[in-house]
């Protein structure tokens, strides 16, 4: 088997990344903010499903790239910090897009927008519940089972959050076992 270094795994896994992310958008612009909002009445639009996805992947792989760049492991805290960047990176994006109104002095987010921060956030919170239970590192991975509840609890749609969120992450961390096994394997 080849063995390549961590920063050489970094190579694949930034553009994987990336692609996932821009993928995430490029879905979003093509269903646009209808047929997101429309999955809180109708379940039968899989593209506004499909975005949030392809957005836990991308940013998965992104923190888990910005690790292996630095040539670090991944530890239970460091994956506790992905569904927060998750997070500050949905709200960038829904004032963007439209999903979080900033004409009052308050901004307000969309149902939405709430749905698409708490399915990021709920895919995302696999990582480090993953990494903790592989640590045996039992306060983050009490952390990310709350984090990954209260997203669900709190989302407008939940079965949608959870069939999106978790595909999504469960795909992120499965490329992450096969291509950067000494981190993401027990």
């Amino acid at each position: 088997m080849l063995r390549l270094s961590r920063r050489s795994r970094a190579i694949v896994l930034l553009p994987a990344g990336i692609l996932a992310t821009g993928g995430s958008i490029a879905v979003w612009n093509a269903s646009g903010s209808s047929a997101l909002g429309s999955i809180l009445e109708d379940p039968t639009t899989g593209t506004s499903i499909l975005s949030p996805a392809l957005l836990v992947v991308g940013v998965v792989l992104l923190a888990a790239a910005a690790v292996a760049i630095a040539g670090r492991s991944v530890t239970p805290w460091s994956a506790a910090a992905i569904p927060v960047a998750s997070a500050i990176g949905v709200i960038g994006f829904g004032i963007r897009a439209g999903l979080i109104a900033t004409t009052s002095p308050i901004p307000e987010i969309t149902p939405a927008g709430t749905f698409v921060l708490m399915t990021a956030i709920t895919g995302t919170a696999v990582a480090p519940i993953v990494i903790a239970t592989i640590r045996q590192h039992t306060p983050v991975l009490l952390v990310g089972s709350v984090v990954l509840l209260a997203s669900i609890f709190l989302s407008p749609a939940p079965g949608f959050t959870v069939l999106s969120g978790l595909t999504g992450g469960v795909i992120a961390v499965g490329t992450l076992w096969l291509l950067d096994a000494e981190s993401w394997r027990p």
